[in-house]
């Protein structure tokens, strides 16, 4: 897999998985940018799958602004 795929690539949902993993571990700046890349994959989600996940990147923030 090439660096940009890596860094650019994936669907809706690796880079939910891969949020959600990272968010669990604490890497909530890391977690953001994967929820980030799975919105700018999300045409043609299910608009309440999409909120979810605006509503973990707004998590993310919280929980990197406590720290």
């Amino acid at each position: 897999m090439s660096l940009f795929s890596k860094l650019f690539g994936g669907t809706f949902e690796t880079n939910l998985s891969e949020g959600d993993a990272l968010f669990e571990q604490g890497h909530f700046g890391e977690a953001k940018l994967a929820f980030e890349r799975a919105l700018s994959r999300a045409k043609g989600t299910d608009p309440r799958d999409v909120q979810a996940v605006r509503e973990k990147v707004s998590a993310c923030r919280a929980a990197l602004a406590q720290n």
